[in-house]
This record gives C-alpha cells, sequence and structure tokens, in this order.
C-alpha cells in the first residue's frame, strides 16, 4: 500500500494484532463456558467413574496455574510498560492497551474454569471436557 498510495498502513498491523489478542483471550472464555474447545479423551474414557473425575480435576487444577501464572506476568509487563512509558510505534497508544487484553481475557478464563471445579465438585460434569 506504501508504493500504491505513497502512505505506509503499519497502524492496520498493529490495530490487528492487537485485537487478535483481545479476540484470541475473550474467544477462550466463551470457548470454555460453550464446551467448544478440544479434548483429547481417548484415555481418560477409559478411566473408571472416579479415575476421569480426577483427570478432569487434575486438568481443571493445571488450568488454573497456567492462567494464574499469565495474568500475574501480564499484570508486571503492564506495570514495566506504563513504568517506562511505552507507546505503539505506528499509533503512539500505550503499550499496556494490548497487554491489558491478557489480563482480562484470562481472569475471565479463570472464572470459567472456577465455574467448571465448582460443577464438577457439586457432582456434575465439567462441559469443557
Amino acid at each position: 500500500t506504501r508504493y500504491f498510495i505513497q502512505y505506509s498502513l503499519a497502524f492496520t498491523e498493529e490495530m490487528e494484532v492487537g485485537a487478535l489478542v483481545w479476540l484470541t483471550m475473550l474467544g477462550a472464555a466463551a470457548g470454555l463456558r460453550q464446551g467448544a474447545h478440544l479434548s483429547i479423551t481417548f484415555l481418560v474414557a477409559r478411566f473408571a467413574p472416579r479415575g476421569r473425575r480426577a483427570a478432569r480435576a487434575l486438568a481443571l487444577l493445571l488450568g488454573v496455574a497456567l492462567f494464574l501464572n499469565l495474568v500475574a506476568f501480564a499484570l508486571w509487563q503492564i506495570r514495566d510498560e506504563r513504568l517506562l512509558g511505552i507507546t505503539s510505534e505506528a499509533l503512539g497508544i500505550p503499550q499496556w492497551w494490548y497487554t491489558a487484553g491478557l489480563v482480562l481475557g484470562g481472569a475471565a478464563v479463570l472464572i470459567r474454569l472456577l465455574q467448571a471445579a465448582g460443577r464438577l465438585r457439586a457432582g456434575g460434569e465439567a462441559e469443557w471436557m
């Protein structure tokens, strides 16, 4: 586009990447709610009911640990980006606006994982598994 209209449209790529972070994280939370995530049940399906329940609980625990770490590291990154005043190259907006998608999306995923854990603890199934 730079050669066609004599201007660079670098801001479009920047917006695209930033939107991708937000959409990925919020989509992951929505996918958990709707049971749309892939799961490999080949091995777990052969377990006794008690073993399946334990495997689901372990998967939930690992998911919570993963997203707690993701949110914690994203918060540290946001702190650094704000302290250093980092802005995006093309648009000049604060870089932490993009990183906030990791925090908010990660928190949404954590909420969904905890809801699934509550259902599993109450004797139900974690639908996403």
